[in-house]
């Protein structure tokens, strides 16, 4: 009988829990009645009076989207700390079928909830594109677009992202959950003595004025908004910036070669372990780059992992121990895991995350044995 009791009781809690946070969840997740399929992003990194990166920058994004429903009347998606200038709405002609003022915008602080009011409803499974203007801000630590430095003879500026779980609404408006994937072409404005890397090659590159560049990049596959990354920096490439390197400080290069070498005999185990190999899956670039005070040892972007200097870095008496040098190997051997076990399949939602750590920790282990590197 106690036995009943207790199990009739563990069933109206996990009933009681389920929905709680069903409830809870219920003011924060978007609806699925309007789902994007590419983000057309331009971001351009404000320049200070002293000739070096400012703290903020300026975006452009348009999102090519559709619903298969007949009454949607607004769009509703994320943003985070972003000055909105210029909301617009096109349909599948290209033709403006609204231009949104600033003042009818619906946004929810707590929730990072953006409402754009339709004046007509949308048409079911046509394309429109959602066009927004507005002013983003780097910080200095934490989330979004981060700002770093490091010293040789002066500090140079690093401009890194870290996006992961629910930062992409940081650096543009976007459907940011993971379940909502789409393509992205990124264009990324920096002035001349830098330069820049993103998830895909580099295609070209157009001068803009007042010494600035503006890089374009390719279309990514489709990926989810917080697996976006970009680094505008003065490293030095070991390797090929278009198809495999990792990218570094000038005076680090040296010290570059060890993780070189795991990186790719470990994207060479991979290939041979997956009946897929890693371009297959949709993006000839793999890339990886420092970063001097990334909280964490990694972030798994898709084509341009980012790792902590002490993972990529073996200086001689300083990081290249036995211990460090198995550290290396196996933090490179997971955040390649994720290309396949996150980023090419993605959680339909974060209480699946174990998902994606637990096949990487797996792999992680496994590829570094295999290997056998030292």
């Amino acid at each position: 009988m106690k036995g009943s009791v207790l199990r009739l009781q563990l069933l109206i809690a996990a009933i009681l829990v389920t929905l709680i946070a069903r409830n809870e969840s219920d003011g924060y997740r978007l609806r699925r009645s309007v789902l994007p399929s590419f983000y057309n992003l331009t971001i351009n990194i404000q320049a200070s009076r002293n000739g070096g990166l400012g703290y903020s920058f300026i975006g452009e994004v348009a999102i090519t989207l559709q619903t298969n429903q007949s009454d949607v009347y607004e769009i509703t998606l994320h943003k985070n700390s972003l000055d909105i200038s210029s909301c617009l709405v096109y349909n599948k002609d290209r033709i403006l079928c609204q231009n949104v003022t600033i003042t009818s915008l619906k946004y929810d602080q707590e929730t990072h909830l953006l409402t754009v009011p339709l004046l007509e409803a949308l048409t079911a499974n046509e394309n429109y594109t959602l066009y927004f203007k507005y002013t983003g801000y780097v910080k200095s630590r934490g989330q979004g677009v981060l700002s770093e430095f490091y010293k040789t003879d002066k500090y140079h500026s690093v401009y890194i992202t870290q996006l992961e779980p629910v930062y992409a609404r940081l650096v543009f408006p976007c459907f940011d959950e993971p379940a909502f994937k789409a393509k992205f072409q990124l264009r990324l404005g920096r002035p001349s003595e830098y330069n820049a890397v993103s998830n895909t090659r580099l295609i070209g590159t157009t001068k803009k004025g007042n010494n600035s560049y503006v890089d374009h990049f390719d279309v990514t596959p489709i990926m989810s908004t917080y697996q976006l990354a970009f680094v505008i920096s003065k490293y030095q490439a070991r390797g090929n910036r278009s198809e495999f390197a990792i990218l570094s400080a000038p005076e680090n290069y040296n010290y570059t070669e060890f993780s070189f070498n795991v990186a790719e005999r470990v994207i060479d185990a991979y290939n041979k372990v997956f009946d897929m190999p890693y371009k297959n899956l949709g993006n000839e670039v793999l890339l990886f780059a420092t970063s001097g005070w990334f909280d964490d040892n990694a972030m798994d972007n898709w084509g341009l992992i980012i790792l902590s200097e002490k993972i990529l870095v073996q200086k001689p008496g300083y990081t290249d121990g036995h211990t460090n040098k198995e550290i290396t190997c196996l933090n490179i051997a997971h955040e390649i895991a994720h290309m396949w076990f996150g980023n090419s399949v993605t959680l339909s939602w974060w209480s699946h995350y174990w998902l994606n750590e637990g096949f990487a920790r797996f792999y992680e282990i496994f590829l570094t044995h295999q290997v056998n590197v030292k």
